[in-house]
């Protein structure tokens, strides 16, 4: 048995070509495995033997894989593959890798991998420190990097200090405060003999509650006055009164603290949202409203959207203050870029200026919502203004032939196609989506989507139109495909299990989920088991994630059982679906029964307490619109909230 050589793995690395579209090399599946094994066993031969059945794109994905295990390969190969294959996925990790193997690699060759790549890890900083030490360049800047971000053994730490104490010991109070951040305990109990007094004390106080330590009260006396209002001792008492079951001492101290006193306003955002609904949940308006406009995020994220649009919703819904409301809609317009979030601006914008008397600013609001129907609240806008479904959403567009794009060159594509062709979906939907990202025109996205359409795969077709969305693209064949479902003899209308389909599995019948919910329609087998006894069928559990049809036929009748139960409301039975029927039944008895005319259904889905459950009920209902209209072959007025009250 051979030694296998990096520069063994080189030779067989061909650049790309023109991507593959017939069937497979033989045996290339298979061969990609065994090589991973032979390069894992140190056989050279093996690898020599089986690269033809492999292929040369099998090579690269083998080579990827090998890569990424950290099985074998100096630093040149790394760089060499990533130089030719940098927008391959999972790339980070590689990289890492990498990082993890410059121990005795030349010291210019360590500054070369860095010249164009950023550091990842604590191994690739000290490469690079000790690369530049050789060299005689200047390491500050790398040195400040290490000690801010970087967990070291007490080793390391001390020889650093020794060598370099002039650059690092000024930074020492700003090492210890970003270790508390981020829960590093060993590396801030190290640092506090290396801080005064104030610092170590405000250390000690927030070590403790990151124990969840009892008397901590005498520690947090300790602090001094100059430590005493910390951002960080701040942040570790609310999660210690969480993490005791105090909640709302916590949302109180979270109401006390001031937005500029937050530290990392992040960290609070996901707790500040969960405290906010509790508190508009126990009819605490006022108190809710301050959660969550006091969110101190500067960034357009996913929290910050959630908690603006809270702020306003708070503000008009319950303390009638629909001026404020619009602040904080239109700020959420502004900051935003998905259609979702845009559509849900500009309809609630519409609700702040009817609220105000101010028509004519609320039609054009709701105008706004409306250019987008791909969603839910784009949906209701839309309703308000008396306007029909956009029929481009029952359209299916022709593309170009994806042979004639130059996508069709990458190997990106190869690598799919192959992998796909081999029976490894996961991988080949990795490849996918890493070359969605990648496309530019609406041709090129029509085209990917089309081609896995072609094959059967109208999973992958939908990940592609989600990514295109993003880049303002629709593509209705895609994004809303209509699969065998539409034709199978079901409990239920086509458009609801088409819905439930595409939002629980994105048509995937092959996906477990955490929650050990299985394929097409995540059939959990408990609740496969009860729906196979009641309609008089056989239950096997092994096809729910091998026969879309069977898996289909146990998820429409639960579907259906559901229906009955909620006399067909859609908010609640999709609701039931995903939460349980027994919370629907609950929060009809808290916030109102949607079937009734007194509550407005649009506020009865948004004062559900799951984040998960809010978003699916919007998501599976904006998609019964479409898939209604789709199979109909024809639009007509959008009735989502007859639809939401079981009226349609």
């Amino acid at each position: 048995m051979r030694s296998l050589s990096a520069a063994l793995i080189l030779s067989f690395l061909s650049p790309p070509a023109l991507a593959w579209d017939g069937p497979p090399p033989p045996r290339a599946g298979g061969a990609i495995g065994a090589l991973v094994n032979a390069v894992r066993a140190g056989d050279a031969e093996a690898f020599t033997n089986l690269r033809e059945a492999a292929g040369p794109i099998g090579v690269r994905i083998a080579t990827w894989r090998i890569l990424r295990e950290g099985i074998a390969g100096d630093l040149s190969t790394y760089a060499f593959f990533d130089s030719h294959h940098g927008a391959w996925p999972g790339m980070d990790l590689l990289r890492r890798r990498a990082e993890s193997r410059m121990a005795g690699e030349p010291a210019q060759a360590v500054l070369d991998w860095f010249a164009t790549r950023p550091v990842q890890t604590e191994e690739g900083a000290l490469a690079l420190l000790a690369a530049q030490d050789a060299t005689g360049r200047d390491p500050a800047d790398t040195l400040r990097a290490l000690w801010l971000d970087r967990d070291l053994t007490a080793a390391i730490e001390d020889d650093l200090l020794t060598r370099h104490g002039a650059v690092l010991r000024p930074l020492n109070e700003r090492r210890l405060d970003a270790a508390l951040w981020r829960g590093a305990r060993d590396t801030a109990e190290r640092m506090i003999p290396r801080v005064g007094t104030g610092p170590a004390a405000l250390a000690r106080a927030r070590l403790a509650l990151q124990a969840r330590a009892d008397g901590v009260d005498a520690l947090i006396a300790a602090v001094p006055a100059a430590q005493a209002d910390d951002p960080g001792l701040a942040y570790d008492r609310f999660r210690w009164r969480l993490n005791r079951g105090m909640t709302d001492e916590a949302a109180q101290l979270m109401h006390d603290t001031p937005a500029d006193r937050l530290g990392q306003p992040d960290r609070w955002a996901g707790q500040r949202a969960r405290l906010a609904r509790r508190a508009m949940a126990a009819g605490q308006a006022q108190f809710a409203y301050d959660l969550a406009a006091n969110h101190g995020l500067s960034d357009n994220g996913t929290d910050m959207a959630d908690l603006e649009w809270l702020a306003g919703y708070v503000a008009l819904r319950f303390l009638n203050r629909p001026a404020d409301a619009l602040a904080h809609f239109s700020r959420l317009r502004e900051r935003s870029t998905s259609p979702i979030t845009l559509s849900r601006a500009g309809y609630w914008e519409g609700r702040a200026h009817e609220a105000m008397g101010e028509t004519d600013a609320a039609r054009a609001a709701y105008a706004f919502g409306a250019q987008f129907q791909t969603a839910f609240y784009g949906q209701l806008a839309a309703e308000k203004l008396g306007l029909d479904l956009d029929p481009a959403l029952i359209s299916d567009p022709q593309y170009p032939d994806w042979h004639t794009l130059p996508f069709a060159q990458s190997d990106l594509l190869e690598a799919a196609l192959l992998l796909h062709a081999a029976g490894d979906w996961y991988e080949a939907r990795r490849f996918t989506l890493q070359l969605a990202e990648h496309l530019q025109t609406e041709d090129e996205f029509g085209a990917l989507a089309q081609l896995w359409l072609d094959r059967g795969e109208p999973h992958l077709a939908l990940k592609v139109a989600k990514e295109a969305v993003t880049h303002g693209f629709v593509l209705p064949h895609a994004y809303f495909p209509v699969t065998d479902l539409a034709t199978q003899s079901l409990a239920v209308p086509a458009d609801l299990a088409l819905a439930i389909a595409r939002r629980e599995s994105e048509f995937d019948y092959r996906v477990t989920s955490h929650a050990d919910a299985r394929g097409l329609m995540q059939v959990l087998p408990a609740t496969g088991a009860h729906t196979a006894r009641r309609l008089g069928i056989a239950f096997d559990e092994a096809r729910l994630t091998t026969d879309p049809t069977y898996n289909a036929t146990l998820g429409a009748g639960y579907l259906q059982e559901l229906s009955d139960l909620f006399g067909g409301t859609l908010s609640m039975v999709s609701a039931g679906y995903n939460a349980g029927p027994g919370r629907p039944r609950r929060w009809a008895q808290d916030n109102g029964d949607p079937r009734d005319a007194a509550t407005d259904p649009v506020d009865w889905v948004e004062m559900i307490p799951f984040t998960e459950t809010r978003n699916y009920v919007m998501r599976v209902t904006e998609a019964v619109v479409i898939y209604r209209a789709r199979l109909a072959g024809r639009t007509g007025p959008i009735r989502l909230t007859d639809i939401l009250r079981g009226r349609d």
